[in-house]
């Protein structure tokens, strides 16, 4: 029961996170993906990159946080539904419907803040709902041949 209840809050927690994310204006959010973005650029640099790195380094920063904070939800999600759906299939299908659902319900929040949703920015999370449902399977096989 204990666990259930961790569980429950990490994802109540995580799912405050994303959203919190999404509250904050242009600036506050180009200001928190900032120093990733600095190096990033002087990595693109140093590998001699002759783009525009700038551009470049805030895509790859911007997309891979919406890839991983829908990755973490979805395994999250997962390792809850998990323990009431016993059958892997029903528990990954119902922990990847509620992942896309929220990441709708993220997009739907940057309209507050002014920064204005996108259904590729949707489709971006689902690439993390992806990755961890691949993750579940890969790991969910490899402890059965155990």
């Amino acid at each position: 029961m204990r666990k259930t209840v961790a569980l429950a809050v990490a994802n109540i927690a995580w799912l405050a996170f994303i959203f919190s994310n999404s509250l904050k204006d242009r600036a506050a959010s180009a200001d928190q993906s900032e120093g990733a973005e600095g190096f990033l650029r002087r990595v693109l640099t140093a590998l001699g990159f002759s783009g525009n790195t700038e551009a470049v380094a805030e895509i790859v920063v911007r997309k891979a946080a919406h890839i991983f904070e829908f990755f973490v939800l979805c395994l999250l999600m997962y390792l809850l539904v998990s323990r009431f759906c016993k059958q892997y299939r029903s528990a990954c299908l119902l922990a990847a419907a509620v992942s896309v659902f929220a990441a709708s319900i993220d997009e739907s929040l940057q309209l507050i803040s002014k920064r204005g949703a996108s259904v590729k920015d949707v489709l971006i999370d689902s690439a993390g709902v992806a990755l961890a449902v691949v993750a579940t399977a890969v790991f969910n096989k490899h402890t059965k041949k155990q």
